[in-house]
C-alpha cells in the first residue's frame, strides 16, 4: 500500500479485499493475527471506502484461521455490524466454521443458522 501511495494512487476497495484475503491465507502459519485485519479496515474506513461481503467473509476467515477465541469474538462484532446486504451464504459458513473451531455451543451455530434463513439464505452443506 506505501508502494501504491508513492505513485499516489490510491488502493481501491478490490486492493484492501486483496490484501485481506492474503492476510486470511498466511493466518494458516501463523504469519498475521486478527489484530492486522483490524487494521485493514480502519485503513478502509479511513480512505472513506465502503466495505463489501468479500472484506467481511475474507476478516471473518482471517479470524478463523487465527484460531484465536479473541479473534472469533472481533469476528463477532464485525459480522454484526454489517446489515444482511453485505453476506453471503460464505460469509455465514466460514463464521460457522470460525464458531466450531473454537467449540462454541450448538446454540451458537442454531442462532446463525436461524438468522441465515431469516435473511433469505437458504442453508446448505457448507454451513452444516
Amino acid at each position: 500500500l506505501q508502494w501504491m501511495r508513492s505513485f499516489e494512487t490510491k488502493p481501491d476497495i478490490r486492493t484492501y479485499n486483496s490484501l485481506m484475503d492474503l492476510m486470511a491465507k498466511s493466518a494458516k502459519f501463523r504469519q498475521t493475527r486478527v489484530r492486522h485485519g483490524l487494521e485493514v479496515l480502519k485503513m478502509i474506513e479511513k480512505d472513506g471506502l465502503d466495505s463489501d461481503r468479500y472484506t467481511v467473509t475474507s476478516f471473518i476467515q482471517l479470524a478463523k484461521e487465527d484460531g484465536s477465541v479473541s479473534g472469533v469474538q472481533e469476528a463477532r462484532e464485525v459480522f454484526a455490524l454489517f446489515p444482511p446486504q453485505l453476506r453471503s451464504d460464505r460469509t455465514y459458513a466460514v463464521m460457522i466454521a470460525a464458531e466450531a473451531k473454537i467449540g462454541s455451543g450448538k446454540q451458537v451455530v442454531e442462532a446463525l443458522l436461524k438468522d441465515a434463513i431469516s435473511n433469505g439464505f437458504t442453508i446448505n452443506n457448507f454451513m452444516l
